[in-house]
């Protein structure tokens, strides 16, 4: 839009006015005046005319510096979160390798991972390094 500021102002000759149309408009309006659903830019251009010649565009406008700058953080801010889901689908694809189907929240995968069983005790006392078990004295 900053290339048309010269004639958006009226500096520049010829002057042009530049409007923008709602591209569904110029499909209703298309459809209306042919009756078919045949698209070509001969047939859109008489829509887009037939659209502005009722008034039905709105004036294009340069953007002031404020909608400058909304824009400049509301792309910052999809760049961020679009950087956030990459970060964390990597850490979701790292720890799914690590542990298969830990996400998933279906039984029959849950069930199908190995669950490790605990050490087993060894039975002679002297061998064992941890002291004995109080429930199991008899």
């Amino acid at each position: 839009m900053i290339r048309y500021a010269d004639h958006l102002e009226g500096r520049a000759s010829p002057r042009f006015l530049y409007h923008f149309v709602n591209s569904y408009q110029v499909k209703l309006n298309r459809t209306q005046t042919t009756l078919s659903l045949d698209k070509t830019d001969q047939i859109d251009l008489g829509s887009i005319g037939d659209l502005l010649a009722r008034g039905l565009g709105f004036p294009a406008r340069l953007p002031t510096a404020t909608d400058l700058l909304v824009r400049q953080e509301v792309r910052s801010i999809r760049a961020t979160q679009s950087e956030q889901r990459r970060v964390g689908n990597r850490i979701m694809t790292t720890f799914d390798q690590l542990i298969p189907g830990a996400f998933t929240s279906t039984g029959s995968v849950q069930a199908s991972i190995p669950v490790a069983s605990p050490a087993p005790i060894p039975t002679c006392p002297s061998l064992s390094p941890w002291p004995p078990a109080p429930w199991n004295a008899r």
